[in-house]
């Protein structure tokens, strides 16, 4: 990597805090949906869907897809990206994926858009559906971080320890069993951006959400931060997720 593409990696390490300036936006918006959902039935029809429609058939062939990822491809793409780490292009794939998917910028913009909506007195129905993909973000977000301690899987290192998954012994003895290095599986950011990115996909069918949430998908793949079995199971989660609040929509139309 030269002189030039150090500063434009130094640039984007340095502007990272940017999301602090959304804050009162959310406010705004958590108020504005208070207003017009009962979030209680929001999460109580969502969760019940989740888990009562996840019948076992359907949850071993996840198992299994899972599990020939983390057997057969899992080390093979991360030692690609390792070998590569200094592929300036990658490494801005790897950060604005990384910016977009986070929770409170993925937000932050969706609120952005609900603001226009109401300011330029647009259809509500629209409005709504907006709203609703910032609810399945932040429950997405919720729920993810609830499985992780569960899956306890450490995250991509160039030992490309891709079978270590339920540390459990290990990261208490280590007392990390909330901490980043055992947070891998599933991917937050593929949960969050395909929660988001599912209710408006299939609002306006057009595909450029599915993309969105894809480029975020990959770039946790690209940085190293996550393997690919942790987003394939992230997407998996998200869109179940969004696809379930998209359902609550409909109902409340």
């Amino acid at each position: 990597m030269n002189e030039k593409q150090k500063k434009i990696k130094q640039f984007f390490d340095k502007n990272d805090t940017i999301q602090v300036i959304f804050y009162p936006i959310y406010i705004l918006i958590i108020m504005e949906i208070l207003k017009i959902f009962n979030i209680v039935d929001i999460v109580k029809t969502v969760t019940s869907n989740f888990f009562i429609k996840m019948n076992i058939f359907y949850l071993i062939l996840i198992l299994l897809f899972e599990y020939l990822i983390i057997k057969f491809i899992d080390k093979k793409i991360t030692k690609y990206f390792f070998d590569n780490e200094k592929s300036l292009f990658f490494y801005l794939w790897g950060k604005l994926g990384y910016t977009i998917g986070k929770g409170d910028i993925s937000v932050a913009i969706l609120s952005i858009v609900v603001i226009f909506i109401r300011f330029l007195n647009i259809n509500k129905e629209i409005e709504k559906i907006f709203l609703i993909s910032i609810i399945a973000s932040v429950y997405s977000g919720i729920f993810v971080n609830i499985i992780k301690p569960f899956i306890t899987r450490k995250r991509p290192e160039r030992t490309l320890n891709n079978l270590e998954l339920f540390k459990f012994k290990e990261a208490l003895s280590k007392k990390k069993m909330f901490k980043h290095e055992y947070l891998s599986s599933p991917s937050g950011h593929t949960t969050s951006i395909f929660a988001s990115m599912i209710p408006l996909y299939l609002y306006y069918n057009n595909i450029i959400f599915i993309l969105i949430a894809c480029f975020v998908g990959i770039a946790r793949i690209i940085s190293k931060k996550h393997w690919t079995s942790d987003v394939i199971l992230g997407a998996f989660l998200g869109t179940t997720i969004g696809y379930y609040f998209y359902e609550y929509f409909l109902l409340i139309i």
